[in-house]
């Protein structure tokens, strides 16, 4: 979802300032090339892949997810089409339940950091991160997202917007920048829920350093 300088938004349901043109779709299911002739359809498979090509404003964009048992991969790479400047540009989002009570995230840097999520109404963690998760404790589930490089550019951050509606994790590329015709950006992220967590981050800490072995970090 992103934010032309002085304009509005523009992407994930978002039509206020203009609307994602489409160019083209695939879905790969076990390998294999699945027709896409109608909606409605369910599709089961041990790996599903949908691609999508699309123009979003002045930047052409490709967006890869690769759907597994064990993790979701979400890629999206971006090319500005002409000069243009951005008010903000938030390059994921994910809706979590509000019955998510704390995170923990790991800095670039390899500390942890910690805290509350409680209604606040306020933004938590606010800081580049290089994964983060939320403790789900009425079913004992980490939510954890990682990725393998980390999200960076003017002003970036990782936010947790907690509010009693649902605790919505951004990962905020920039808050202002201007691009130069031709400049890519290209990142990813790896959504995993991990089972048996009951608080301590143990099974968590521990999901996170296989992904990290799975998907190795990006400088």
């Amino acid at each position: 979802m992103l934010r032309p300088k002085g304009a509005q938004w523009w992407g994930t349901g978002h039509k206020e300032g203009g609307r994602e043109v489409v160019h083209r779709i695939k879905l790969i299911v076990d390998g294999k090339d699945v027709p896409i002739t109608k909606t409605g359809e369910t599709i089961t498979g041990k790996r599903i892949e949908f691609i999508k090509d699309s123009t979003i404003w002045k930047f052409k964009v490709r967006a890869e997810i690769i759907l597994t048992n064990t993790e979701i991969y979400e890629r999206t790479e971006m090319e500005a089409l002409e000069v243009c400047d951005l008010d903000l540009l938030y390059y994921f989002m994910h809706c979590f339940p509000p019955s998510t009570t704390k995170w923990m995230a790991q800095l670039p840097d390899g500390s942890i950091e910690q805290g509350p999520l409680s209604h606040s109404q306020k933004m938590a963690v606010t800081k580049d991160t290089t994964w983060v998760a939320q403790y789900d404790e009425k079913d004992q589930l980490g939510l954890l997202c990682y990725t393998p490089r980390v999200i960076a550019g003017n002003k970036s951050a990782s936010h947790i917007w907690d509010l009693d509606r649902y605790h919505k994790y951004y990962l905020r590329h920039n808050n202002g920048q201007s691009f130069k015709k031709g400049e890519k950006l290209d990142f990813t992220v790896v959504v995993k829920a991990v089972p048996n967590e009951t608080g301590d981050w143990k099974e968590t800490k521990e999901a996170a350093s296989q992904l990290m072995k799975q998907f190795p970090v990006v400088d």
